[in-house]
């Protein structure tokens, strides 16, 4: 069954009405009729089974058959904060980390950060980001859309990941890996962790030692050195898998 998003403000009690963009794929490139059943998700955790009905001058309109919520959901709210990558790398990043079920991506102005970007450009980047992580719901089967946020700084994530777990992935790090850390430093008991990414020239020293400093772990992800586009990616399907998330599967069909 086609799957199309629909905007909050656009879901009444029994219909709901795609936007122009939606709407040009229904019927220009689908080419779906009246009677055709599809679903919609809300990007706010509801998802709907619905037919078409009509074509309005606001777009679609489509009658709600049956509503259900938190779809593909994980119970872990994994937030990656991730050091700013050259080129499209963040794109691919944002696209993966929807798909695995990341909670929320957080970029990171950080020491060794190449990147750097006024309000403006940040403003654009994150706009399109955005688009990026609805489409991957999409694709995905996810209910929920992830924020993409404005890139912060240390100081900020430090008090946005006040009192929940946060981990940094620190190639100098020889002493405690994330398997570790998952079992002798209980990270899985808070709902809510952090996961810390890099750029492609890491992290260094001064930012590792604030970490540990503001209660966070550092951690390594074994022998091999991983690309930034990568390493988030290996960390959080550990943690989902050691969190049972991929031991079960439900029949999603209406």
């Amino acid at each position: 069954m086609h799957r199309f998003y629909v905007h909050p403000q656009s879901v009444g009690e029994t219909t709901i009405c795609f936007d122009p963009i939606e709407s040009h794929h229904i019927e220009k490139v689908l080419r779906l009729k009246p009677g055709d059943r599809v679903r919609a998700f809300d990007g706010q955790g509801n998802e709907f089974s619905c037919i078409l009905r009509q074509r309005s001058e606001q777009g679609w309109m489509a009658e709600i058959q049956e509503q259900k919520s938190g779809l593909a959901e994980p119970y872990y709210r994994i937030n990656l904060i991730q050091g700013l990558a050259k080129g499209d790398k963040m794109s691919m990043i944002i696209q993966k980390a929807v798909e695995i079920g990341i909670y929320s991506i957080i970029p990171l102005q950080s020491e060794y950060s190449v990147i750097h970007m006024n309000i403006e450009k940040a403003n654009k980047k994150v706009g399109r980001w955005q688009t990026i992580a609805r489409e991957a719901c999409k694709q995905c089967g996810r209910s929920y859309i992830p924020a993409v946020h404005l890139p912060q700084t240390m100081e900020e994530i430090t008090r946005m990941a006040a009192g929940n777990s946060w981990i940094m992935l620190y190639e100098d790090e020889y002493d405690m890996d994330l398997g570790t850390c998952i079992k002798e430093r209980g990270i899985l008991k808070s709902r809510d962790l952090y996961v810390m990414v890099g750029p492609e020239g890491g992290f260094s020293q001064r930012e590792a030692d604030w970490v540990r400093r503001h209660g966070g772990y550092t951690v390594h992800l074994g022998q091999r050195i991983l690309r930034t586009e990568t390493a988030g990616l290996v960390a959080a399907s550990i943690l989902f898998y050691e969190a049972g998330d991929m031991a079960t599967k439900e029949d999603l069909a209406w």
